[in-house]
C-alpha cells in the first residue's frame, strides 16, 4: 500500500524539453505548494530511443520529481499521435487519484487554495466522477468543448470532450468502467492529419454522458490551466509550436 493519494505525473516526448524548462517549476509550485493532500511527482518521458533523457533527468532533480519513467516508444506503443503512448501506459490502480499535464501546459491560481484537496472533495462528493478536465483556451479549439445540460453533482459541471493535456482520474472508478465495457487496446486511435481519433476522443467517447457517467469540468477551484501555443490560423487543428 502506498502512502500517498495522489500521483502527479508531468507528461514529456521528444521535442518537449523547452516547454518543461519553462512550466515544470511552476506547476509543481502551483499545484502542491501549501497543500495538505499526500502525493508523488512522477516525469514520464515517451520516446526512450530518440530522447535525450540526461537532461530531464537534471531537471526533475531540480524540481524534486520522485520517480522519472522512461518508455521505449519500440514496444507496445499506442497508435497514433505520438501523446497517445504516455497517457495509456498511465492510468491504474496504482495510486487513488491521477493528475497528469503536458509538458506545454502552465498553471495559474486565481486565489490561495489547496488544489489538491479540492480535487479530491469533487471525487468524493461525485461518487460517479471517473475523470475531469480543465484548460482556459479551449474557445480556440476545431472540435469544441461544450457544457451539458446534464449536470454530473455538486460542485461541477459536465463537458462534451477533454483536452489531454491536463486531466485528473480517480483511477479505481476509471479504471473499472473502462473494463466493463471491454477495456482500451494500444490500438485503434489514428491521426492522419486530416482525420483524428487519439487518447482525449477515446476519453470522450468512453465517458461523456449519455453513454458515459459524465467528464467534469473543474471550474469551481480557483486556477487556470493554458496551453503554450497559439493556433495557426483560427479555427485551425494544428499549432505554431512556437517556443
Amino acid at each position: 500500500m502506498k502512502g500517498y493519494d495522489f500521483t502527479i505525473a508531468f507528461v514529456a516526448s521528444k521535442g518537449t524539453y523547452e516547454y518543461f524548462e519553462k512550466t515544470l517549476k511552476n506547476n509543481i509550485e502551483v499545484i502542491c505548494d501549501n497543500t495538505n493532500e499526500s502525493f508523488d511527482l512522477v516525469m514520464f518521458l515517451d520516446g526512450l530511443e530518440v530522447i535525450d533523457y540526461a537532461k530531464y533527468i537534471g531537471l526533475a532533480k531540480e524540481c524534486g520529481i520522485g520517480e522519472v519513467r522512461l518508455r521505449n516508444r519500440l514496444v507496445n506503443c499506442a497508435s497514433g499521435d505520438g501523446a497517445n503512448n504516455p497517457h495509456m501506459h498511465l492510468v491504474s490502480e496504482e495510486t487513488k487519484y491521477l493528475i497528469t499535464i503536458e509538458a506545454d501546459i502552465a498553471v495559474f491560481k486565481t486565489q490561495e487554495c489547496d488544489i489538491l484537496r479540492e480535487i479530491r472533495e469533487i471525487f468524493e462528493t461525485n461518487q460517479n466522477l471517473c475523470v475531469a478536465t480543465r484548460i482556459d483556451d479551449y474557445d480556440c479549439w476545431q472540435e469544441k468543448m461544450y457544457f451539458l445540460e446534464h449536470n454530473i453533482g455538486k460542485g461541477i459541471r459536465s463537458v462534451n470532450r477533454v483536452s489531454s493535456h491536463f486531466l485528473a482520474y480517480h483511477t479505481k472508478r476509471c479504471c473499472q468502467y473502462v473494463n466493463s465495457i471491454g477495456g482500451w487496446p494500444l490500438s485503434g486511435m489514428y491521426d492522419t492529419g486530416t482525420e483524428w481519433h487519439n487518447y482525449e476522443d477515446r476519453v470522450g467517447k468512453t465517458f461523456r454522458y449519455p453513454d458515459g457517467p459524465g467528464i467534469g469540468y473543474i471550474d469551481s477551484i480557483p486556477f487556470k490551466v493554458y496551453h503554450c501555443d497559439e493556433k495557426i490560423a483560427e479555427c485551425s487543428p494544428f499549432y505554431k509550436r512556437d517556443i
